[in-house]
């Protein structure tokens, strides 16, 4: 190998080792891949008339130790213990439980009602409790985080941002490859630009309620100006 010679960084975070290492007195990073899950974060920025002015994608793989242990009691059937975001153990549940929504349309309320179990990421918009949340905290993250370090949290005040619904995407199927998304659009109306340091995936618990956080990942300083938009985007894929 020639010391210009410099092995490309891949653009996904793939779940596995990353040591660095010396050669020929050129830094490089030798990377062992595995063949299965990875993901990314791909952030966009907007101005006030959707134009695209910043868009970069960013390795996803901090899922904490909260993730392993819903998926424990996914996987068994049986309670478990994890942290919720406010630093409480609670309880890890499979139950089913009721969900009533009503809302108003011009005057004609609706309602609905349905039955929910589990964990879920999905959120409606102004709610910031679950689903993706962002915030201006830089600490490395760490396998026990349970909480963003510093939660921009929604409204319309300084340091805050409007959260915009939490969806996540049906699962596609392209070649070897099986992609899911889950998105959510964020809008700056605080009278100041914000700057976002760190994204996190919540997932709320129906019964006992709960909310924990299963992944925190920074993002490199992104800033927001008054009136912009931020859409943040995990993409989980399996390889096969």
């Amino acid at each position: 190998m020639r010391d210009a010679e410099k092995i490309e960084k891949p653009s996904f975070s793939y779940l596995g080792a990353s040591p660095d290492i010396d050669v020929k007195r050129e830094k490089i990073e030798h990377r062992v891949e595995l063949r299965g899950l990875h993901a990314s974060i791909v952030v966009t920025v907007k101005d006030r008339n959707n134009r695209v002015v910043e868009r970069k994608e960013v390795p996803a793989n901090s899922f904490v130790l909260n993730f392993m242990r819903i998926l424990y009691s996914v996987l068994t059937g049986k309670e478990y213990t994890v942290v919720d975001v406010n630093g409480n153990t609670v309880t890890t549940k499979l139950t089913m439980v009721k969900s009533e929504e009503r809302w108003t349309v011009e005057g004609h309320e609706f309602e609905r009602t349905r039955e929910i179990g589990g964990f879920h990421a999905w959120a409606l918009k102004e709610d910031d409790s679950h689903g993706i949340v962002i915030g201006s905290g830089t600490k490395t993250v760490e396998a026990n985080d349970y909480s963003l370090e510093s939660k921009i949290p929604h409204g319309y005040g300084s340091g805050q941002m409007v959260y915009l619904s939490s969806e996540v995407g049906k699962v596609e199927v392209v070649g070897n490859e099986a992609r899911l998304t889950i998105r959510r659009t964020f809008i700056n109306h605080s009278g100041a630009p914000i700057t976002v340091n760190e994204v996190g995936l919540v997932v709320k618990q129906p019964s006992p309620s709960a909310y924990v956080l299963v992944l925190r990942d920074l993002i490199q300083g992104t800033e927001v100006p008054e009136d912009y938009s931020l859409d943040i985007q995990y993409t989980f894929v399996v390889t096969a």
